[in-house]
C-alpha cells in the first residue's frame, strides 16, 4: 500500500479497523496465490471454467451472457411513519455488486439504462470490482465513465464489499463517490434532516462497527442504512435504522425456474436474500445486483438497478 495511503487511512478509520482490513487483504491473497489446498468460491478459479464448460454442453452458455445484461429497473414505493415531510418523494437510485471490471459490455448498457432515470441521490452497496486480487487500473476508468452518468441533487454514496480492498476508497472518492467506512452524512432539505449510515463489509473482513457509523447521529432521527450485506439486520434494528440497504447475494444469480435460488451466499434468512423484506418495525432491500460474479452469466435473476421512492405514510 502507498506509504501515503496508509497514513491517511490511519487518520481516518481506527487502528483495529484498518489492521483488521489490512490482515484479512493479505490472507486473500496467500490464500489465492500459494494456499493451492484452500478452495474458496471467490479465488477458485477452476469453479468458472466449470461451469463454463457445463453450460456450454448444453448450449446455454450464450443465452446466460445475454441475461447477464438483461438489466431490469425495479421501482420501489416505501412508506415510512416517521419520514421528514420534506423527504416525502426522495427517489434514492441503487447500484450493488456492480463487478465492473468483468462486466461484458463494460457497462455501456448500464449507463444508457442510468441515462433514463430521474433520481436525487445514489448509493453503491459495495463490490464495486470481481477480481479481488488485481490491479486497479481497468476498475478506475470503467466505473469514472460510468459516475459520468450519476449526476444527482445529494452525490453518490458508497460502501465496500467483500470484493474491494480498502485502498479504492481513495480513487472512487477522487470520481466523486463518498465512501462511508463506518461514517455517516446528513441530508438537509428545507428545515428537515434525514441521516444515511453506511458500514464496512461484515461478511468477509468483518470490518463492520455500526456504533462508530452512527457517531452524532440523534436517536430519534430518521437513519438509512447502506451496508454490503444483510448480516447487520439485528443490531440495525436495535439502533433505530428505518431503512436497511444492501446487496451481495446476488438473488442467487443462477436460480431454478420461479427465481429459487441454488447458492445464497449468505448465512442470514431466506427472507434477506432479495426484494423488499421488513423486521420488527425496519423496513429493508436487497438487491439482486446490477453485475454478476464469477462466470458472466444469469438464469432467472435478471440483474437490476432500484428507484426507491421514499414516502411518508402519514
Amino acid at each position: 500500500m502507498d506509504p501515503e495511503i496508509f497514513q491517511q487511512l490511519k487518520k481516518r478509520v481506527c487502528h483495529q479497523h484498518l489492521n483488521k482490513r489490512l490482515k484479512r487483504q493479505m490472507k486473500r491473497y496467500h490464500d489465492t496465490f500459494y494456499n493451492r489446498f484452500r478452495l474458496h468460491r471467490q479465488n477458485f478459479k477452476y469453479s468458472a471454467k466449470i461451469l463454463k464448460y457445463v453450460l456450454s454442453a448444453f448450449g446455454l452458455l450464450e443465452r446466460g451472457s445475454r441475461n447477464s445484461l438483461d438489466l431490469r429497473v425495479e421501482k420501489r414505493t416505501v412508506f415510512f411513519k416517521y419520514l421528514p415531510p420534506d423527504f416525502d418523494g426522495l427517489r434514492l437510485l441503487q447500484l450493488s455488486d456492480i463487478h465492473i471490471d468483468a462486466m461484458i459490455d463494460s457497462g455501456a448498457h448500464l449507463k444508457q439504462v442510468i441515462t433514463q432515470q430521474a433520481f436525487d441521490i445514489c448509493v453503491i452497496t459495495g463490490d464495486f470490482r470481481s477480481r479481488t486480487f488485481s490491479g486497479n487500473d481497468r476498475n478506475r476508468s470503467k466505473m469514472a465513465a460510468l459516475t459520468s452518468v450519476l449526476n444527482c441533487e445529494y452525490g453518490i454514496f458508497g460502501v465496500l464489499g467483500n470484493h474491494d480492498y480498502i485502498e479504492s476508497t481513495f480513487y472512487l472518492e477522487k470520481m466523486g463517490i463518498r465512501i462511508l467506512l463506518n461514517e455517516n452524512v446528513v441530508l438537509e432539505r428545507g428545515q428537515a434532516k434525514l441521516w444515511l449510515v453506511g458500514t464496512d463489509d461484515a461478511y468477509y473482513y468483518k470490518t463492520d462497527d455500526l456504533p462508530r457509523a452512527l457517531q452524532k447521529v440523534p436517536r430519534k432521527g430518521f437513519k438509512i442504512m447502506i451496508a454490503h450485506s444483510a448480516e447487520l439486520v439485528k443490531k440495525a434494528s436495535q439502533y433505530g435504522v428505518r431503512y436497511y440497504i444492501s446487496g451481495h447475494t446476488h438473488g442467487g444469480q443462477i436460480c431454478l425456474p420461479g427465481g429459487i435460488p441454488i447458492i445464497t451466499n449468505t448465512n442470514g434468512r431466506r427472507q434477506f436474500i432479495s426484494g423488499l423484506w421488513q423486521y420488527k418495525q425496519m423496513q429493508g432491500y436487497t438487491s439482486r445486483g446490477t453485475g454478476s460474479s464469477g462466470l458472466q452469466v444469469r438464469f432467472n435473476c435478471p440483474p437490476e438497478i432500484t428507484i426507491h421512492v421514499l414516502r411518508n405514510a402519514n
